[in-house]
């Protein structure tokens, strides 16, 4: 928090950062105001994002955009991710989610990290290829 009270967003935390190669984030009930819909944007508009090796985030509110962060996955090739949805996640998010999972477990190679990604409603056998991918990558 600023010492006014206002709530850090993720991409002020790592633009302050420099060096920072692993980051874990545990949401709570601010994570809409630590993570918004241009979250994603204005991280990759950040030089040494790219560095980071690995990326963390636990509690991700529906405004974190998949769909832009799932492109950077495949583009950049060598982070590990981990991501895990909050449980008040629309079905629509969940179906967005579903879509990326069924790409990923449908690939028989993957020219990239696969992501670690876990959601409440997530098909067993999916979460269980996922699990195994991103387990071979260790």
């Amino acid at each position: 928090m600023y010492e006014d009270d206002s709530i850090v967003t993720l991409e002020k935390i790592v633009e302050a950062l420099p060096k920072l190669t692993i980051l874990a984030v545990q949401l709570h009930d601010t994570a809409t105001k630590v993570i918004s819909s241009k979250t994603v944007y204005e991280l990759l508009k950040i030089s040494h994002f790219s560095n980071l090796e690995n990326l963390r985030l636990f509690n991700i509110p529906q405004c974190f955009d998949i769909d832009c962060f799932f492109k950077y996955i495949k583009k950049n090739k060598e982070i590990k991710s981990a991501l895990d949805f909050s449980s008040e996640i629309s079905d629509e998010y969940k179906k967005q989610l579903e879509a990326i999972v069924e790409e990923i477990v449908e690939k028989e190679t993957h020219d990239y990290k696969v992501p670690w990604i876990c959601f409440s409603g997530i098909d067993y056998t999916s979460f269980g290829k996922i699990k195994m991918l991103v387990s071979r990558q260790l």
